[in-house]
């Protein structure tokens, strides 16, 4: 049991360590909630699944530029 429960004090608004406050921030495109105090990152399944596929999209791009490359040196031997 965590204090913010042990208090009444869960809520999406706060912390599940200490019931503080969360506050919004955003990590690349996604929105995360933090601690005021420094107990953490909380996200939720739909913001993870946001952020998994943001960078699915990144490898994807990089992949393809290295394979780019290589192919160029390839065909320049």
């Amino acid at each position: 049991m965590t204090i913010a429960e042990l208090f009444g004090l869960a809520s999406r608004d706060a912390c599940p360590r200490c019931g503080g406050k969360l506050k919004q921030s955003r990590l690349r495109s996604a929105k995360i909630n933090r601690c005021r105090y420094g107990c953490g990152v909380w996200i939720d399944q739909s913001q993870l699944d946001q952020l998994s596929d943001r960078n699915k999209q990144r490898f994807a791009v990089v992949r393809k530029r290295a394979n780019r490359k290589v192919r160029q040196r390839l065909t320049s031997i």
